[in-house]
């Protein structure tokens, strides 16, 4: 089966090169493409048109930035490969991948799989070193509340006194504990930056739901972009696992509030919009009500609630779809992995 490796970028040019070429000396053969999505770079046109010449990767040019689940969606449909690999633009593979990566779809074509995520520095890619954390996929908070905030945070919502019963976010992924195997197994949710699957299953979930030239589609530029895929994925039949015999390291950190505006764009508002979007898609309506009205009241809570009430007609079209096509339900997902809401 063939594979594309799919790459978003915004302006993070800086280490691209290098993540090409680590992906082409450490694959077992060179039969796999890579696509590259140019996500409204701004000045980084020369950069962008090295890698095709010198690399031989396929670059997409969006106009505007549409972020990472819209950049995902634009490079699944237009790749040519069976197997899909999601990656992010500061990942760095092991050896043998491109080979597990196929042996990994070949058993099971309806799940999407992550790898083990060791965290690295720009100066020391080294994966293999002791001393380095690893993480194996995460667990679900579908909602969050104060007893999960940073202290620092809940000092703050404590001068503003607010209940510690209320809920700060919804569908936050957390790193899970340390699982020691040899084997795939089950994990209610996907972290990490290197993820693949079939592109049939890919496309049979709807990705994260954006189309070409609509704001608010969808998954909107950053924020619970794993927490949508995943149960995405669990409801529509399928599953998630991780292998962690495939390892790849992830250069944490770099993204901050200074680095921000350049990288991506971290606005609270538009990941509440997400959290709303999955809260109003794949909840059956008195959780989702429940979740949504005991939320922490804020600004940016109201722009996204007025975001998802513009575009609410988008909304409605991708439920109706999903209980049409959904296999099982959030309380399904819920009860699978003991779930409980506070």
């Amino acid at each position: 089966m063939s594979v594309s490796v799919i790459i978003p970028c915004h302006n993070d040019t800086d280490l691209l090169s290098d993540v090409i070429v680590n992906l082409l000396e450490t694959a077992d053969d060179s039969n796999f493409e890579i696509i590259v999505v140019n996500d409204g770079s701004i000045s980084d046109d020369g950069k962008f048109m090295r890698i095709n010449s010198f690399y031989g990767a396929k670059v997409l040019n969006i106009p505007t930035q549409r972020g990472v689940g819209a950049s995902f969606d634009a490079g699944v449909e237009a790749c040519s490969g069976d197997i899909i690999v999601l990656m992010g633009s500061d990942v760095f593979t092991d050896k043998g991948w491109l080979q597990k990566v196929r042996e990994g779809v070949m058993s099971c074509s309806s799940r999407i799989t992550c790898t083990a995520c060791v965290g690295v520095t720009p100066s020391d890619r080294d994966i293999h070193r002791d001393s380095r954390h690893v993480y194996y996929g995460a667990d679900l908070l579908i909602e969050m509340g104060f007893e999960d905030l940073p202290e620092a945070r809940q000092e703050e919502y404590l001068h503003a006194r607010v209940p510690k019963t209320t809920y700060t976010d919804l569908f936050r992924a957390k790193w899970r504990p340390f699982q020691e195997s040899t084997e795939l197994y089950e994990i209610p949710c996907l972290l990490g930056a290197f993820y693949f699957t079939t592109k049939e299953f890919y496309q049979k979930i709807h990705g994260w739901d954006t189309e070409a030239g609509k704001r608010f589609c969808g998954h909107s530029l950053y924020g619970h972009l794993e927490s949508m895929l995943s149960l995405k994925a669990w409801l529509y039949g399928g599953s998630c696992y991780i292998d962690p015999t495939i390892k790849t390291g992830h250069i944490f950190g770099r993204i901050n509030k200074k680095t921000a505006k350049s990288h991506r764009a971290l606005k609270p508002s538009h990941q509440f919009f997400n959290a709303l979007w999955i809260a109003h898609t794949m909840c059956d309506a008195s959780l989702r009500d429940k979740l949504i009205n005991y939320l922490i009241p804020e600004l940016n809570l109201n722009k996204a609630k007025t975001y998802i009430k513009r575009n609410y007609e988008n909304v409605l079209k991708v439920r109706e779809r999903n209980e049409r096509e959904f296999v099982h339900d959030l309380f399904w997902y819920m009860d699978k992995f003991g779930y409980t809401l506070k």
